[in-house]
């Protein structure tokens, strides 16, 4: 635990504030590289990329698939059914709000 004494001190507070803006700066700094790296590979190895982004969305859909799946009430054809209509026409109605 802190002591009160140190927390209020006006030098604790700056540096606390040094060290947010280093670590807000390294958080761009690290983006922007990503970014960056991404966009380059993208443009150079325009196939891969969309096969690797393909991989990665099936095994997503692939772990939804297998978690709402074991959930007891979904697993009823008709109950995912209606909940799924639901959701789009929630998702339809906010898009229509939105735009």
């Amino acid at each position: 635990m802190i002591p009160d004494k140190l927390d209020s001190t006006p030098d604790f507070h700056g540096k606390l504030k040094e060290v947010e803006k280093k670590l807000e700066n390294f958080h761009h700094e690290t983006l922007s590289e990503i970014k960056e790296f991404r966009r380059k590979f993208d443009k150079r190895y325009h196939l891969l990329y969309i096969f690797i982004a393909f991989i990665g969305l099936t095994l997503v859909w692939y772990a939804v698939w297998t978690i709402v799946s074991e959930i007891p009430i979904i697993s009823n054809p008709y109950v995912a059914g209606i909940l799924g209509f639901a959701i789009l026409l929630l998702l339809g109605r906010f898009f229509d709000r939105i735009v």
